[in-house]
């Protein structure tokens, strides 16, 4: 078991190992060999376009497209400068999963985004907290569109008509209903035309805010 953990371990992936070129930091002829590794074995670009612009990006210097911590901001600052085919090489290499650390971390929200007391809630609607969950790691607030609000708004409506029509199908039908069951009714409308008149505020995980 030891001996084939040893062949097969990631870390003595010679294609993984190449993944180190997206930092484009260090010897720039073995980012350039790393690059070349990565590309020959998805054969992505032309051998002789990738040596050329790359060429001419270390002789213009690498450093200025640095932008801390951020690869995919450095990468489309490349992208715009010129260098569209280095770039395709990066973005290909960006959506290998070098880790199962995602899917970890998915299946951890998925604990506090449906907890006990949300047992009901679809698996749509839980798929898309999780999407907006995921891109709100990297962009803490975004601006809600006026067609978002309008299919929101629609959503509350078909929602506040079911809940009328069932209320009033059982009362037809002699069917016994809970008093509070109107008074949710009369609330619903209440708060669906207070929020017509007033702007949409949102607090989302970790203090972030949709306005």
């Amino acid at each position: 078991m030891l001996i084939y953990l040893g062949k097969y371990l990631p870390i003595t992936n010679e294609t993984l190992n190449s993944l180190e070129f997206l930092q484009l930091r260090g010897d720039p002829a073995v980012l350039k060999q790393q690059m070349q590794l990565f590309n020959h074995k998805f054969q992505i670009i032309n051998a002789e376009d990738l040596n050329s612009e790359f060429n001419t990006l270390a002789s213009n210097g690498i450093s200025k497209y640095w932008a801390g911590n951020n690869i995919f901001a450095m990468w489309d600052g490349i992208q715009n400068a010129g260098y569209e085919k280095l770039a395709m090489v990066a973005r290909i290499a960006q959506t290998l999963p070098t880790s199962s650390s995602n899917v970890e971390q998915t299946f951890s929200e998925i604990k506090l985004l449906k907890p006990n007391l949300r047992n009901q809630l679809s698996d749509r609607s839980l798929e898309a907290l999780l999407i907006i969950n995921q891109e709100l790691r990297i962009i803490k607030k975004f601006k809600v569109s006026n067609l978002l609000i309008d299919r929101y708004n629609e959503i509350f409506t078909l929602k506040r008509k079911a809940s009328r029509n069932m209320f009033e199908e059982a009362q037809n039908e002699g069917i016994p209903t809970f008093p509070l069951q109107k008074t949710k009714i009369n609330e619903l409308e209440e708060r669906m035309n207070q929020e017509n008149n007033e702007d949409i505020s949102i607090i989302l995980p970790e203090e972030s805010i949709i306005e």
